[in-house]
């Protein structure tokens, strides 16, 4: 647990002011408990959280508000841009180890790729939903991606259409040179069919297991010979690769190419009813729902696909708000890091130490396990990263020592040791004027309920434990405990 002389010492370094506490400055009074629940599940789900600025700001406005601002502001977000960036600046104050792992493997351009994703992750004026969005056909369109130019342009694309025609999206990234040469689309020819991008079309991105025949993968396959990409990462369909000749797929008889599969493919409505099991698993409920999933995949249908007004529907049952559901999903690492960076508010940091903290929590961008994509839920917890997650507020906070090893290492050597400390500014200022009440009970119990708004904690207990000698003491000491408990790894 933080200790006093450690709180003391960092408000010496921030030199913070706190006003006189004889005003009760808790925006909690009177509110309506179960509206601020809501209004947190509906940013937790379709976006990141809120930071304690954001929430002061938006917690007296109508849930109806917010989902119109979310969607509003996804329609303005911008495609990724090659950045300029002084790496030798960067590279210079770098551990030595781990900036040797890095330049070995040649992944500086794709880990800058990365950091600037987090980067809009975080950032109050990026749009949140669609930067949620692009995270959910990450995983759904899982691809391991090693070059920068591949990973920019495949998140570009996931970009412009995750809240379009889900039509347009799967007929795109079937062109993302990244996907093609993941799945060897690059060796399908008219003589050798190579058949792995079709299976996966139809058994992880499209319609799922048990609605195609072996048959359907190989004439699917045929349909998609020719596909690949140039050397220098463009689409190029070479027609001398590809198969003219009639195919017979799900009963359908034609001279068929890659769109027409696609198109027949979403003709079928199990296509629909496995992309609303997948939406509703993903930012509802993992255990699933076959009533709530059925009424997703009618608006599928209804909509021809679209994207937008099926979130839009989502956004406004009165069962994505049901308290069964609030707080029962297990952050991934890339919630949490960005959580804690839109809390702590983060100012600059040591920028690859981002993707150590990927790492270290078992989910690195660009970098899934598998084309299954991140397995997710429980899966996100286990023995080599439970006390990571629980101590990463202090890690950031702090600048603790990190841990020795991350699960999914890299970038950094088994024989090596890891960044020895995280190197940050965090400006704590908008979590002490949040905090700031009439009474440390008072503080705390509005900490509390910005921080774990859905769990009950005897006021007793947390004042016990969270008290400092000064206001601003028991802000700190109160948070960094409540971003360290078991509980905050739900949303």
């Amino acid at each position: 647990m933080l200790t006093i002389w450690v709180v003391k010492d960092y408000l010496t370094r921030l030199n913070a002011s706190y006003n006189d506490t004889s005003n009760n400055h808790s925006m909690f009074t009177g509110l309506n408990l179960h509206r601020m629940q809501r209004l947190h599940h509906l940013y937790n789900r379709f976006g990141f959280g809120l930071s304690p600025e954001e929430w002061m700001n938006f917690h007296s406005q109508s849930l109806d508000h917010h989902i119109y601002r979310l969607f509003a502001q996804a329609k303005k977000g911008q495609a990724l841009e090659t950045t300029k960036i002084d790496l030798t600046n960067i590279l210079n104050r770098m551990n030595p180890e781990f900036k040797a792992s890095l330049l070995k493997e040649k992944r500086i351009e794709l880990a800058l790729i990365n950091i600037q994703w987090i980067g809009r992750m975080v950032h109050k004026n990026e749009p949140a939903l669609l930067e949620r969005m692009c995270l959910f056909w990450h995983g759904h369109f899982a691809c391991r991606i090693k070059d920068h130019k591949l990973a920019r342009s495949y998140l570009n694309t996931i970009r412009e259409h995750g809240l379009g025609q889900f039509g347009t999206l799967v007929k795109a990234i079937a062109r993302e040179p990244s996907m093609i040469r993941y799945l060897n689309n690059q060796q399908n020819r008219k003589q050798s069919p190579n058949e792995n991008f079709a299976r996966e079309l139809l058994e992880l991105f499209t319609i799922g297991k048990g609605a195609y025949t072996e048959k359907d993968v190989a004439e699917a396959a045929r349909a998609f010979t020719g596909w690949t990409s140039t050397s220098d990462g463009k689409f190029y369909f070479r027609s001398a690769w590809h198969d003219h000749g009639q195919k017979s797929f799900m009963g359908q008889i034609g001279n068929w190419n890659g769109d027409d599969i696609i198109d027949i493919i979403l003709s079928q409505s199990q296509t629909a009813h496995f992309i609303g099991q997948k939406i509703y698993q993903y930012f509802v409920d993992a255990k699933g729902n076959p009533e709530h999933e059925a009424e997703l995949a009618q608006v599928l249908l209804a909509s021809r696909y679209d994207i937008e007004k099926t979130m839009l529907h989502l956004a406004q049952r009165d069962w994505f708000y049901d308290k069964s559901i609030m707080y029962k999903r297990i952050k991934s690492p890339v919630d949490l890091i960005v959580g804690l960076f839109k809390t702590l508010d983060i100012q600059s940091h040591e920028s690859f130490i981002i993707i150590y903290l990927q790492k270290l929590l078992g989910q690195t961008l660009f970098n899934p396990p598998n084309v299954a994509g991140w397995p997710g839920d429980i899966q996100w917890i286990d023995n080599a990263t439970l006390m990571s997650r629980l101590n990463l507020a202090q890690i950031l906070m702090l600048g603790s020592p990190l841990p020795d090893r991350a699960k999914d290492d890299l970038s950094v050597s088994k024989r090596k040791r890891s960044p020895t400390k995280l190197k940050a500014t965090v400006n704590l200022k908008p979590l002490i004027e949040l905090g700031k009440a009439s009474s440390p009970e008072e503080s705390i119990k509005v900490l509390s309920e910005y921080l774990l708004p859905g769990v009950s904690i005897p006021q007793s207990l947390l004042f016990r434990y969270h008290k400092g000698e000064t206001p601003q003491e028991t802000v700190l000491i109160s948070a960094l405990r409540l971003m360290s408990m078991p509980d905050y790894q739900m949303c």
